[in-house]
């Protein structure tokens, strides 16, 4: 059983903080906008789960790529129900 979690995606704005943007590479905003859909159509093809953790959680404004404070809480309670679902699933059986 594999679940595969699609990350935040980063924000335009991150190119407005030097040492992030440096790092990061060009055009991380864009292709990080792409990655949810391209894990969506990974999982179904290998047969995993899949969650997007951008239902429920935002970006900070520090270096516009991580969680705010409150969207640790809301993706970790995203990501209990998931796990819940998959393994009641996986019981039924």
């Amino acid at each position: 059983m594999v679940l595969i979690v699609a990350p935040i995606i980063i924000d335009r704005k991150v190119y407005t903080v030097p040492r992030i943007n440096e790092s990061m590479g060009e055009d991380c905003a864009e292709k990080s906008e792409r990655l949810p859909e391209l894990l969506k159509t990974t999982a179904i093809e290998c047969g995993c789960h899949y969650l997007d953790a951008n239902e429920v959680v935002s970006v900070n404004t520090i270096d516009y790529m991580h969680f705010d404070a409150q969207s640790n809480q809301k993706f970790s309670q995203l990501l209990s129900e998931k796990i819940r679902q998959i393994i009641d699933r996986k019981m039924e059986y």
